[in-house]
């Protein structure tokens, strides 16, 4: 794929016309209308749409917490690790300087608006994980995942890739 040519981020596909080798990209943008023999890939795909494609999955996400945060600990931070327990796995993602990504799965009536606090995350990690001790937040946020796969990857000779042609957790799927 390639980068939508615009300043303001936004483009709209017009059509998808079969060349020789490729398929053309036709859209208009903020900047006007351009061409390119690529695909752009999104969870929003419109050449998912015009080669009659869906995503099908799970639309009822899992509620996870997500938090940037500077923390004590004794993990590399050259690697990722997922601790499973059963109130739900949380990935922590150590980074240098005591900053670390930390992804617990919470409750499925978690509201999306609720603005998760260092203590209550602290708690989580103390709970599932133990030996990481928050010491500050850069951002903390919840949010939904969903999970989705279209039922064929190729239609013809085009070809959906990226998140055109699945959703899944940041950690894998």
């Amino acid at each position: 794929g390639s980068e939508v040519p615009c300043s303001d981020g936004s483009a709209g596909l017009r059509e998808l016309r079969p060349g020789t080798h490729v398929f053309t990209v036709a859209a208009t943008s903020a900047d006007g209308p351009w061409q390119s023999p690529s695909s752009v890939r999104t969870a929003h795909s419109t050449v998912r749409h015009l080669i009659g494609e869906k995503l099908q999955g799970t639309f009822v996400g899992e509620r996870l917490l997500l938090g940037d945060v500077y923390a004590e600990h004794n993990l590399d931070p050259e690697s990722m690790y997922t601790f499973f327990a059963p109130e739900g796995p949380v990935l922590v993602m150590p980074m240098r300087d005591n900053r670390m990504r930390v992804m617990p799965q919470v409750a499925s009536d978690t509201p999306l608006d609720h603005k998760p606090t260092l203590p209550e995350l602290q708690k989580i990690l103390d709970e599932r994980v133990g030996g990481i001790a928050l010491t500050g937040a850069h951002w903390l946020t919840t949010f939904e995942l969903h999970h989705a796969l279209v039922g064929h990857y190729r239609r013809g000779r085009v070809f959906l890739t990226g998140d055109s042609a699945h959703i899944h957790s940041p950690a894998g799927g």
